[in-house]
């Protein structure tokens, strides 16, 4: 075993009292008892403690009406964090438990001990009898029936009503949703993020799930991301813990996840470990975009899956919160693991998300990409990262375009997320698809189609798509052909198309602004640089997903058509799916020709964080020259500015791990301080598209064959 370091030392004469209570959970030879031994010490199904109870159909909590009287109701709620949306439960004799009213000191009691169907679930003075003696029966990963002890009958919510006020009654127990309950954790600092119960946990950058390597048994096993399956070696039964953090205990091994000596040190591995309480083997869990993040107690670093990988076999560690993709993860209950993915996740397309206003109401929004490499499986990323309302998207289908808004009706595939056709997208968050059996060609168009039904104000977009996109009226997202009410140049909602294929190298994000972007590039033809350096790629044989990051008016310094490039750097750049290199390029021009104008530090500050987070994940920077302009802001100290930029890039004191030399590629030899006017627009800012295929063919190839 490594040497423990010197803050887990410090730390180790308190950790009874001040780290969770329980050993070391690391360390000493107590804590190597066997498989058997650890799984008769596992936690109940249902453990004692402060719980709210959320009905799986409604999505309402269960609410104690005041004043706590005999006789006094249970009804549903929205789920609200009141006191009377709260119960402690009791352990009872047989495993059974009590539920007492936080808000009433009521307990749950069954009316007269009736057995028969339709008897009330009311509120009364805890009398120790078996009609308030409740057996929590688990009915999938994370769902819960309420049997009462004496009637052998479930709690239902009454008649299956959707509306607050429902009352709760008993009825024989069935699979409906109307009688299961998540149970969420309640501590002093709130209602938990995550129902217990027996979960996956699956990446949202890569589709893959935290998996314990060869299924071992012992302590200090490993940990790695594998192909989602429902093999007992990646369910965690994840349960309450100290000061509102949670466990999550293995499933075949019965040991807990465990951070590797206690570290506070990023890249500290997560292992497995007999479970004992200590802070490196609880977890502070937040909602993150509509998914998790996982946060080690004692150190406050994430759980992590190393080096953005989105290959099996990537190993989980802990590394500083950055929100990345591979930071965020899926909990998947028991029983609704989705079936492994063919290969590894790679972005062949993606569009950066920035904020918009556009309306919408029960209408059809037919998108076409364009692919850079191609796969045998396919998901969909959609974003509400702008909005501050949830988005509700039915209906979405991908299929290959056949020309204009029509698609080629045998390809066509319905998306599920989550195994719906209908998923919520949160305010501020996204949703991932599952994967899809649909064959993506490398450089051809993909049409996905998705349906809005409610009235909605989409502020999530990428504004500069030059592509026409289709609108149409009614949910017609699976027909092959459509009659459009409108287009638009935009992209809403949707940001990425990902591929899988395990013969691919990753993919590259291009960051960038207007230039990256395609402006002074043809509507329609998919003529920007980052599609050449596709087109160059696949020539060559060498399977690069290209991703185009690009944002119109986007700067390095300061956030205003979208967040500037450091602001976004980890979501769009470390967050893209098998992302292996980025091209960093045109953001600084906009920051030169802003007022005040900066200093040569000033632009070389962003780049050079941006250089240690990614070197941090193991991706490539390749930076690039500043192209030049001469429109009517330009002024020679810019001038002078971009020039030492450009030769600091060049430099070895750079950190780059390449260069491409855009300068070079589209100046002018007998003016270098302007554009090749065959390169130029006309605006003396954007190249063209013959100035976009020199930026394009600038770029080494060989730089993405190199180890």
């Amino acid at each position: 075993m490594n040497t423990l370091n010197r803050a887990a030392l410090a730390c180790l004469p308190l950790l009874l009292a001040a780290c969770g209570g329980g050993e070391a959970p690391s360390a000493g030879a107590e804590a190597a008892a066997s498989h058997e031994q650890a799984a008769a010490l596992a936690v109940p199904a249902v453990p004692a403690g402060r719980y709210v109870l959320k009905n799986v159909q409604s999505a309402k909590c269960v609410d104690a009406v005041p004043p706590g009287s005999d006789g006094g109701a249970f009804v549903q709620t929205p789920c609200s964090g009141a006191a009377t949306q709260a119960f402690d439960l009791t352990v009872q004799a047989g495993g059974s438990h009590k539920l007492v009213a936080v808000g009433t000191g009521r307990v749950m009691d069954l009316a007269a001990s009736s057995t028969a169907d339709g008897a009330l679930i009311h509120q009364w003075t805890n009398n120790d009898t078996s009609a308030q003696r409740f057996v929590l029966q688990r009915s999938q990963g994370n769902r819960f029936a309420l049997v009462n002890a004496g009637s052998g009958k479930c709690v239902a919510i009454d008649g299956g009503s959707l509306n607050d006020g429902a009352g709760l009654r008993q009825a024989g127990c069935s699979a409906s949703g109307a009688q299961q309950f998540l149970l969420y954790p309640v501590s002093t600092s709130g209602r938990g993020v995550l129902a217990i119960g027996r979960y996956a946990l699956k990446a949202v950058h890569s589709g893959l799930c935290i998996d314990v390597e060869n299924g071992a048994l012992d302590n200090g096993a490993k940990t790695a991301q594998a192909a989602c399956s429902a093999g007992d070696r990646q369910q965690f039964e994840v349960q309450p813990a100290a000061e509102g953090t949670y466990s999550f205990v293995n499933v075949n091994s019965g040991k807990g996840l465990d951070v590797s000596d206690i570290s506070l040190d990023n890249g500290a591995l997560i292992q497995q470990w007999a479970y004992g309480g200590g802070a490196n083997q609880r977890f502070v869990v937040s909602d993150d975009a509509g998914a998790l993040r996982i946060a080690a107690r004692h150190s406050g670093r994430c759980v992590d899956v190393s080096g953005v990988s989105t290959l099996p076999g990537a190993r989980i560690h802990q590394w500083d919160c950055l929100g990345a993709a591979n930071q965020r993860w899926t909990p998947l209950p028991a029983g609704d693991t989705p079936p492994p993915p063919t290969g590894i996740w790679v972005g062949t397309w993606g569009a950066s998300p920035q904020g918009g206003n556009t309306s919408f109401n029960q209408q059809t929004l037919r998108q076409i990409v364009h692919t850079s490499v191609g796969g045998a499986a396919a998901r969909v990323h959609l974003s509400n990262v702008f909005g501050n309302q949830p988005v509700t998207v039915a209906n979405v289908h991908i299929a290959q375009r056949a020309s204009g808004s029509a698609v080629v009706a045998a390809s066509d595939r319905a998306v599920s997320f989550g195994g719906q056709a209908t998923v919520v997208i949160p305010a501020g968050g996204e949703a991932v698809s599952d994967s899809v059996d649909f064959n993506v060609a490398a450089l051809s168009d993909v049409a996905i189609s998705f349906y809005l039904p409610n009235a909605t104000t989409v502020t999530t977009e990428h504004q500069t798509g030059l592509q026409t996109n289709y609108v149409a009226a009614g949910n017609v997202s699976g027909n092959a052909t459509i009659n459009p009410s409108a287009t638009s140049g935009s992209y809403r909602l949707l940001t990425n198309l990902d591929v899988s294929n395990g013969s691919l190298r990753g993919s590259v994000a291009t960051l960038g602004a207007s230039i990256t972007d395609g402006v002074g590039t043809n509507f329609d033809a998919n003529q920007r640089w980052p599609n050449v350096l596709a087109n160059r790629l696949n020539a060559a044989g060498i399977g690069v997903g290209v991703l185009n990051q690009g944002i119109s008016g986007n700067s390095s310094l300061r956030d205003g058509a979208g967040p500037s490039a450091e602001n976004r750097f980890d979501r769009d750049v470390l967050g893209q799916a098998g992302v292996k290199w980025v091209i960093y390029s045109d953001d600084p021009i906009n920051d030169l020709r802003g007022n005040p104008q900066p200093t040569l530090e000033q632009l070389l500050g962003p780049l050079q964080r941006m250089i240690a987070k990614a070197h941090a994940r193991q991706v490539k920077f390749l930076c690039s020259t500043l192209t030049p302009y001469s429109d009517s802001v330009w002024t020679p100290s810019q001038e002078t500015t971009r020039q030492a930029y450009n030769d600091f890039v060049k430099s070895s004191a750079s950190g780059c791990d390449g260069v491409i030399d855009q300068d070079l590629a589209t100046r002018d030899p007998a003016n270098p301080a302007r554009m090749l006017p065959a390169n130029d627009t006309g605006d003396h800012l954007h190249p063209n598209t013959a100035g976009n295929a020199a930026i394009a063919n600038a770029v080494n190839l060989n730089l993405f064959t190199l180890p």
